[in-house]
């Protein structure tokens, strides 16, 4: 993603009427989304970044990019590790209880 925003800067100067130019903003939010995510999970921030995921994904959507497949995939790994997480948390602090001490 960020070797894409130099690119759209160039072309945004070439041709000011161009598709990306007017989705600008909107990939410089795709860019923020995807580093807070990294940063959330780099933290540990599981919840935080679930929810940026769904944020990313909306903001994805709303490009209508057919090529952000690699994105996407991105997007969903990031769930799925942030999902991991919870859900292990989860079950040790259940089975905290239950454990022998010895």
């Amino acid at each position: 993603m960020r070797l894409c925003l130099p690119c759209v800067r160039i072309e945004r100067q070439a041709d000011p009427d161009c598709y990306l130019a007017a989705n600008f903003s909107a990939v410089k939010a795709l860019d923020r989304h995807l580093k807070a995510i990294a940063k959330a999970l780099d933290k540990g921030y599981n919840h935080r970044a679930l929810e940026k995921v769904e944020i990313a994904k909306d903001v994805l959507q709303q490009l209508d990019a057919s090529g952000a497949s690699l994105t996407l995939a991105k997007l969903l790994q990031s769930a799925c590790t942030a999902q991991g997480r919870m859900k292990r948390f989860e079950d040790v602090r259940k089975n905290k209880g239950g454990r022998c001490a010895g």
